[in-house]
């Protein structure tokens, strides 16, 4: 026999699961948005500081070869390590909507550019003024190219987030129609559930209640009363029938006694 509280704990359990499947997968899906927006915002930076950082290079650099000041190589040499650690950012992080060829190059470019820059201090250093100059020239130039590389990988990376962009819009309004529908399916769902449930309970508990005003009202030959559900209703309507037929039975031994 399942009791109704039984009944009722499963409808809630059942309820409470359906909702937490829904809700992870809402939230599954909106982690999923956040994160393709946190790694397109994050290429963005990451170039960003590139640029930076290759412009501060051939500003030390320069600085170096005018004022000879051993200071320009120190702030240099921070500027060298966190463009040779973004560098290697871009070989470890997936750069999406970019060439490798293109990537590659960029790379070198970089690499480049410090070498150029390593050469030049070297250069100061043993007062070797034609080479200085050479190479501080080639840092300037590389530097350039670096940053205009830089717009064009910046072009292509927009490019990529202006589909991804098109894309989270379509997850959007399917999400504000699949939110619509849920809530819509979930009350109609409810409502059938309850329905269900109480006419379930409520016919039986009426059939029992008016046949115990057929009893009180001295007719113990009513129809049988059908449950169809395994509960206490059942349980109930089963000994409301036996008390019925031995109530019967009792009245017509007393006639027959009393005739």
């Amino acid at each position: 026999m399942t009791s109704i509280r039984n009944k009722l704990l499963v409808y809630f359990l059942a309820f409470v699961l359906l909702f937490n499947i829904v809700s992870y997968a809402i939230y599954f899906s909106s982690s999923q948005i956040v994160s393709e927006y946190h790694g397109s915002f994050e290429r963005f930076l990451l170039f960003n500081e590139i640029s930076q950082q290759s412009t501060q290079v051939y500003e030390k650099i320069n600085a170096y070869v005018v004022e000879k000041d051993p200071v320009f190589i120190e702030e240099y040499q921070d500027i060298k390590k966190r463009l040779q650690k973004n560098n290697v950012r871009l070989q470890e992080d997936a750069i999406t909507g970019i060439n490798k060829e293109e990537l590659e190059k960029y790379q070198r470019m970089i690499k480049n550019l410090l070498f150029e820059s390593d050469l030049t201090i070297w250069a100061v250093r043993y007062d070797n003024l034609d080479q200085y100059t050479t190479h501080v020239k080639e840092v300037r130039n590389i530097s350039s190219y670096i940053l205009e590389t830089t717009l064009q990988l910046l072009n292509f990376e927009l490019a990529e987030y202006q589909i991804f962009y098109q894309e989270m819009e379509q997850r959007q309004h399917s999400f504000k129609w699949f939110a619509i529908n849920l809530f819509s399916s979930t009350l109609l769902l409810a409502l059938l559930t309850a329905v269900w449930f109480s006419k379930g309970l409520t016919n039986p508990l009426r059939n029992l209640s008016k046949a115990a005003k057929e009893v009180s009202a001295g007719n113990f030959d009513g129809p049988p009363i059908k449950v169809k559900t395994k509960d206490e209703v059942k349980v109930l309507s089963e000994t409301f029938q036996n008390m019925r037929e031995n109530i019967k039975q009792l009245v017509e031994e007393i006639k027959e006694n009393v005739v």
